[in-house]
């Protein structure tokens, strides 16, 4: 019969890996659930590989599983296998070498630099100002998240509604906005010394998520973005998730959908919106 997990037994059960990135950066953001599984199978198997010795001259080490026993474990058939070894390929998280005569091949296993990095939820999201939030004493830092952070994952990758603002409407309110005074705690982010990206994008975050504190990872995540999108893209993902009185995450979410089609001027992203609006 199955136990609810205790204090003594939170760390009794053996588990594999999954890298955060996986979920967070937007070059996986399409990565299907088996291609994760089988990384992280493969991942695993390193430490038994060493001590097997099956380390090449230069001290790379590889596995040696069978494509059977791989499908074995993820239940999946041989068409699906030779599809998720097709996307990891393409992902550059691992590389074949082919052996023959009926022997496994060597596969090797990248660790791409996107999953050094580390995402912390609670470091992305700082207390919500009182001035924004909704529900009153709801107990929670984040009083106006009513949705759960599961409910809000499954839609941070697609955009389930239609654009409430066209692209001179935008246009005229950000002009209007940059126009306003800053708030104090505005400026005070904005003049400190360590901020990553620069005070108009600190000012129209707050204006947004109502954050008087805009952690490094979050700026880390921001800088991301900026050197990707044009700068008024990223802007019009703040702008459409305040509208929606929505985090910080779901910004991210309408930022990796466009991503992922490659829109990263402002035309690029109203072209999309239109076609996707459109059913095209």
């Amino acid at each position: 019969m199955s136990e609810l997990i205790t204090v003594e037994k939170l760390n009794s059960v053996a588990f594999y890996q999954i890298p955060q990135a996986f979920y967070y950066h937007p070059k996986y953001a399409d990565m299907s659930g088996s291609a994760r599984e089988t990384y992280a199978i493969l991942r695993n198997l390193l430490g038994l590989s060493v001590k097997s010795g099956w380390v090449n001259e230069k001290g790379e080490i590889f596995v040696k599983i069978s494509r059977e026993r791989l499908m074995s474990r993820l239940g999946i058939k041989k068409d699906k296998m030779s599809s998720v070894f097709k996307e990891l390929r393409e992902l550059e998280l691992i590389m074949e070498k082919r052996i023959g005569c009926n022997k496994c091949n060597e596969i090797y296993i990248y660790n791409a630099k996107e999953l050094n990095e580390h995402y912390l939820e609670s470091d992305l999201l700082e207390e919500v100002s009182e001035d924004k939030s909704e529900g009153g004493g709801s107990g929670t830092p984040f009083g106006r998240r009513e949705n759960s952070i599961t409910k809000e994952a499954k839609t941070e990758v697609q955009i389930a509604e239609k654009p409430t603002h066209n692209k001179n409407t935008f246009i005229k309110n950000h002009d209007d906005k940059t126009k306003a005074t800053l708030l104090p705690v505005v400026k005070e982010a904005v003049l400190a010394k360590e901020n990553l990206v620069d005070g108009e994008i600190l000012s129209e975050f707050h204006r947004s998520f109502g954050m008087g504190k805009v952690s490094m990872k979050a700026q880390e995540v921001l800088r991301m973005f900026l050197n990707r999108f044009e700068r008024s893209v990223v802007l019009y993902a703040f702008e459409l998730a305040g509208a929606k009185n929505k985090s910080f995450d779901y910004a991210q979410g309408i930022l990796r959908r466009w991503w992922q089609v490659e829109a990263f001027n402002f035309d690029e992203v109203f072209a999309y919106e239109e076609r996707y609006s459109s059913g095209v």
